[in-house]
């Protein structure tokens, strides 16, 4: 738009705690913040995320397949809505774990909208080796954690056969396979 974070692109990364703190949903175990500190933080991130449309390459690491959806603003958030051990409201968050098809589209979202503004930029594609420490579904961690990988792994090697200037960093492989 215009390069301007404005407090109202940000209202919908937020929960608004009672004592007038806020937590950022998007920033993975961020505590909570003055309300300030969330928006200057916000503009601190843009600034970082901007650099993405006038970069050479891109680094994307997809980690995990269980995603929080926020019902009231339509969104996934990027952390588990959760504070203080619980989440911060049941009937606004429900969990979500994604198939390979809908990361893939999800990474060819994120892939096309920086090429709609850098064209050229090339673009590095790799799983995250860290694995889940505990996860929201009714599955043992480890079968949970080897389904996500499994299935983010899948999505960028379809990803890697579709789009040109596209390439997959074995990180996931090289520590799971290596010593």
């Amino acid at each position: 738009r215009d390069g301007k974070v404005r407090e109202s692109d940000c209202e919908k990364l937020l929960f608004r705690l009672s004592d007038g703190r806020v937590v950022d949903l998007s920033l993975s175990g961020s505590l909570p913040v003055t309300y300030e500190r969330f928006v200057e933080r916000r503009r601190e991130l843009y600034a970082l995320y901007a650099t993405a449309f006038r970069a050479e390459c891109l680094l994307i690491t997809p980690g995990l397949v269980e995603a929080w959806y926020d019902l009231k603003q339509s969104y996934y958030t990027n952390s588990a809505p959760f504070y203080a051990g619980e989440l911060l409201d049941p009937a606004r968050y429900e969990l979500h774990v994604l198939d390979q098809n809908e990361c893939k589209a999800e990474l060819l979202a994120t892939i096309d909208l920086v090429r709609k503004h850098n064209p050229k930029i090339k673009v590095l594609i790799t799983v995250s080796p860290v694995p889940l420490r505990f996860t929201f579904t009714k599955q043992d961690v480890l079968i949970a954690n080897t389904y996500s990988k499994s299935v983010l792994r899948a999505a960028c090697q379809e990803i890697v056969g579709e789009r040109l200037l596209v390439d997959y960093f074995p990180s996931f492989e090289a520590v799971m396979l290596s010593n």
